[in-house]
């Protein structure tokens, strides 16, 4: 059975987490399949390893501001 995938971001690419704070520069270097069709990227970030969805991640730095009550 062939599985073909849309992804945004290629194996070995690098790529920043949206909601991460200090910015971290980190490498794809995994894509886990799961059975329901959905996906995740494996991402290394110096030893830590994580699993993120493809709208968590950006290739450029993202800058967010954190809001304190309204």
């Amino acid at each position: 059975m062939a599985i073909t995938i849309l992804n945004k971001f290629a194996l070995g690419s690098f790529i920043y987490l949206k909601t991460d704070a200090e910015q971290l520069k980190r490498q794809v270097t995994a894509v886990k399949i799961y059975t329901d069709g959905s996906y995740q990227y494996e991402v290394i970030s110096g030893i830590i390893y994580s699993y993120h969805f493809e709208c968590e991640m950006s290739k450029t730095r993202e800058i967010v501001e954190e809001t304190i009550g309204e």
